[in-house]
C-alpha cells in the first residue's frame, strides 16, 4: 500500500473506504453497491468505529434495489 497524502493503492487498484461511526447500514450499503458496480477497477471497503457485522436492513434494501 503506497500513501502519497491523498491516495491509497493495492497492487494497481486505489482504494475507496466507506467510513461511519457503527458500519452498521449506510457504509454497508454503500461498499456493496461501489463493488457492484465498480469492483473490478477499485478495492473496496467499509469499517466503522464499532463495527457490527452486516445489519439486516442493508440486506433488505440492496435486494430491494438489485
Amino acid at each position: 500500500m503506497k500513501h502519497d497524502g491523498v491516495l491509497f493503492m493495492l497492487g494497481n487498484k486505489k482504494i475507496i473506504y466507506f467510513l461511519c461511526t457503527c458500519n452498521s447500514c449506510r457504509s454497508q450499503m454503500a461498499e456493496g453497491f461501489t463493488r457492484h458496480y465498480f469492483g473490478e477497477d477499485f478495492a473496496i471497503y467499509s469499517g466503522g468505529l464499532y463495527a457490527k457485522g452486516v445489519h439486516p436492513l442493508s440486506i433488505k434494501v440492496m435486494q430491494r434495489e438489485g
